[in-house]
């Protein structure tokens, strides 16, 4: 098949676009001389095609691969040590008291009943996107806005108001996100339905996810019986503190094990890709990629799950908000500032890392600069800054987490009302840690299609030609629409 116009040229990103503010330039052809990750001849247009270079090294080969970012590793894991002893040294305390049934077993059935429902709330959410993921997705997008605005109601009448404030600036962000991305939601949800259709094809990626949702479960029953003896235990100045400790621990916990089951899910989806559906069983596969995950590239994983989540928040904002900005000179002007700074952050924390991670066990910096200056050179870019698939999942996690935290908050409310709301946000974490193991999956498909997209087109179109002409089309249009836009729109310059 022939490559379309993007291919056929190094690509100058110098252009804006509606969603986009485009200040890399074109990325230098040696950035991709990897000693680790060769690419293909097909895959760099701006090579001889007789160039002779070796294929695609995949991750978890014969040959030995380095251990990577082995500081953030051992960070991890004396993080994990450290919480788990306070954990059950609080617990304990608690746990021994004479009074210990009247108190930290009060908890146990709320909490397990938030597990419990988000196993279900996991299973549900995998069904919708793929029976239904236009209607999914408009859902999540639209739904956690109006339930954070109930719940800052209820919270304020609860006399709770500085969650209630909280609950009210989020659901206002969520409403603005929602506003600003309304015309990238359909090609958003081509994208995620056919991720669905790839994950559907490789049960074995599900298969992982459960494996880690028992170790998850089994941390989170170490996490909650601490957390219920801090609760019962503390006083409400230390309760809060110790609190949210506890949560941005749970938080980075939660994120590793989500990256580590995207790691896995990659690793099969892009063997299976370069592999042109031939080779191994996808089991086999699947077990390799947690190797993978949990061995070499595992202190990857942990650096990458610290850093990158803030930086695509921050950038899925600023983007939506430059696109409902083009006649306010001023604010355009200081988002594009805004959104250059950023610009660096993401071509070193970008979530598309771990699909390079997977394929030839680089470090997390490096696999994210290679993965965001392939995008760069190859025009891929502007397809990945049109997409929201990682905002949708997110928002789609969220909104399973607020209706676990409500269901809890409303058992615990008729009988401790006032325990209701540490119990019931620490019910909605554990929910959200659950149902992000599967979105991991989804996400993984969905990062692995842009990858090999921007590795080589036709290895998406022998999978599916008719959703690879579809990304060539929009790639093409999305490029074309750039070439045609001056760097900012000034009204006084229209005829």
């Amino acid at each position: 098949m022939s490559l379309p116009t993007p291919f056929a040229t190094p690509y100058n990103s110098n252009f804006s676009d509606d969603a986009e503010t485009g200040h890399a330039g074109t990325a230098p052809a040696a950035a991709f001389d990897s000693e680790e990750v060769p690419l293909s001849p097909r895959a760099l247009p701006h090579r001889a095609s007789n160039a002779t270079r070796p294929e695609l090294t995949l991750a978890g080969g014969d040959a030995k691969r380095p251990f990577r970012d082995v500081l953030w590793a051992g960070l991890f894991l004396g993080h994990l040590g450290l919480i788990g002893w306070a954990l059950v040294v609080w617990g304990k305390m608690r746990f021994d008291g004479p009074d210990r049934h009247s108190q930290t077993t009060t908890y146990w059935p709320q909490y397990g009943g938030a597990a419990g429902l988000g196993i279900v709330l996991t299973w549900a959410w995998l069904w919708l996107f793929r029976r239904c993921s236009a209607d999914m997705i408009k859902m999540s997008v639209h739904s956690v806005s109006t339930f954070g605005a109930v719940l800052s109601v209820l919270l304020f009448w609860n006399h709770s108001p500085l969650w209630g404030i909280g609950f009210a600036a989020g659901a206002a962000v969520a409403f603005v996100f929602s506003f600003t991305v309304t015309d990238r939601l359909p090609f958003t949800a081509l994208v995620i339905q056919k991720a669905v259709d790839l994950v559907g094809d490789f049960p074995s990626t599900l298969y992982v996810a459960f494996l880690v949702g028992v170790v998850s479960l089994a941390w989170l029953a170490l996490w909650t019986f601490g957390a219920a003896g801090t609760i019962a235990l503390s006083s409400e100045k230390h309760r809060w503190a110790k609190l949210f400790l506890l949560s941005v621990s749970l938080l980075w916990t939660a994120v590793v094990a989500h990256n580590v089951v995207h790691v896995a899910a990659a690793c099969a989806f892009a063997q299976w890709f370069l592999a042109g559906g031939e080779g191994q069983p996808p089991e086999h596969r699947s077990s390799r990629g947690l190797v993978v995950a949990l061995t070499s590239s595992f202190g990857s994983v942990c650096f990458g799950s610290l850093l990158s989540p803030p930086v695509r928040t921050l950038r899925w904002l600023a983007r939506g908000l430059r696109g409902r900005m083009r006649s306010n000179e001023c604010m355009l002007c200081c988002l594009d500032c805004y959104l250059g700074l950023l610009e660096g952050f993401v071509r070193i924390f970008n979530k598309y890392a771990y699909v390079h991670m997977a394929i030839g066990g680089k470090g997390f910096n490096r696999a994210s600069t290679d993965a965001w200056e392939r995008f760069q050179l190859t025009g891929v870019e502007a397809l990945v800054a049109q997409d929201l698939s990682g905002a949708v999942l997110l928002l789609s996690v969220a909104l399973g987490g607020l209706i676990t935290g409500t269901v809890v908050g409303t058992w615990v409310h008729y009988t401790q009302e006032d325990r209701t709301v540490p119990v019931a946000v620490t019910g909605a974490l554990l929910s959200m840690m659950l149902i992000g193991l599967v979105t991991a999956v989804i996400e993984a498909g969905v990062t692995t299609i842009y990858v090999m997209f921007a590795e080589d087109p036709a290895l998406i179109s022998r999978w599916d030609p008719e959703f690879g002409s579809e990304l060539e089309a929009m790639l093409n249009e999305r490029l074309a629409r750039r070439a045609r836009k001056p760097l900012i729109d000034n009204p006084r310059n229209q005829p």
